[in-house]
């Protein structure tokens, strides 16, 4: 045997929990662990601060969320984070205070529409078009675990549940059938209707809506998330199980408590996209609504079952119904619906 090698910190990193080679009475996890969190630790706030930040901005103060070091970004407003991680520490590393002092700023509540008519976005598009000064809000797309559960929610099928083990959401019956390592749903039906945070995660299988919608590969560390536009993920929310299934629940809903075609309108506007629908969109929505019923009547005689709402209302003839659910299916496709602004 050679000379015992214990435990230590690297000397470039500052002073260390303890020196090395000294034993501890609860261990070297825990010396490594107060020495993380020390309240003048160089990193480890700025970084939770900066990582906090890119969920609400879409980009972190630090772009390279992953690497601080000299290879990475430098931050775009290096007091900005300073300020925000004594913040963290002198609020006794309260995340959520951190929030809601982000929410409530004014850069958080800005506009993120852009008209280079006006004279100040003319200059603010000449000066920095990439906005990493964020004179703009950013438009973000929702994270596909985020558009799943907005999907559930609007349908009334979300279940809150919290805590307990990974459950299982049914997959589209071609992965099912021809995958080796597909899953079988979860047995309890109201499971299936969980939030994405409980649903299970398996390397070798990614759930095909999220994988559409840029969920990371598992595989790997992933500091930023990707947001692209692919045709993929158009045919995913037209024609995938999830988006069909919650358009068809969510018009059966609207039908079991409004009475007429300006209600249901106004109710799935309301619903899906935080406000009333313009003259313009209640005008275009109501020809749909007929012109949709008359070519279902018109051309698919015998209408499918999974175009019709859920439940389907007494007194309501098929075609008129599916109308309806493709009317919720095309406000699930929405742009307005899947991006924040």
């Amino acid at each position: 045997p050679e000379e015992e090698v214990a435990p230590g910190f690297p000397s470039a990193l500052g002073p260390s929990a303890a020196a090395p080679g000294q034993k501890t009475p609860d261990g070297a996890r825990s010396a490594l662990a107060r020495w993380l969190t020390r309240p003048d630790h160089p990193l480890t706030l700025r970084v939770i601060a900066n990582r906090l930040w890119q969920h609400h901005f879409g980009r972190g103060i630090v772009a390279t969320s992953n690497d601080f070091g000299s290879m990475g970004e430098p931050p775009t407003h290096p007091a900005l984070l300073d300020a925000l991680a004594v913040a963290l520490a002198e609020h006794g590393w309260s995340l959520k205070y951190l929030h809601r002092r982000m929410v409530q700023s004014s850069t958080y509540r800005q506009s993120s529409r852009v008209d280079p008519s006006l004279p100040a976005h003319q200059k603010g598009l000449a000066v920095d078009p990439t906005n990493k000064l964020l004179w703009h809000a950013r438009r973000q797309r929702l994270s596909a675990e985020a558009f799943r559960d907005a999907l559930w929610a609007v349908s009334g099928q979300l279940d809150l549940t919290m805590h307990g083990p990974a459950v299982y959401p049914p997959l589209p019956p071609a992965v099912e059938e021809n995958s080796r390592y597909a899953w079988s749903p979860d047995p309890v039906v109201a499971n299936r209707f969980r939030r994405s945070i409980y649903t299970i995660q398996m390397r070798n299988l990614r759930h095909p809506l999220l994988a559409a919608l840029d969920q990371p590969d598992l595989y790997l560390s992933c500091g930023v998330r990707s947001q692209t536009l692919t045709p993929t993920q158009s045919l995913a929310l037209l024609n995938g199980l999830e988006t069909t299934q919650a358009a068809a629940l969510w018009a059966g809903r609207l039908l079991s408590c409004t009475f007429s075609d300006d209600a249901f309108i106004r109710q799935a506007w309301y619903e899906a996209l935080g406000r009333p629908p313009t003259s313009a969109e209640a005008s275009l929505a109501q020809r749909f609504l007929q012109e949709q019923a008359q070519r279902i009547y018109e051309q698919e005689p015998d209408v499918p079952t999974a175009s019709q709402p859920e439940p389907m209302p007494p007194c309501l003839e098929p075609h008129r119904a599916a109308a309806y659910v493709d009317l919720c299916h095309a406000l699930l496709n929405a742009t307005e619906f899947l991006f924040v602004d």
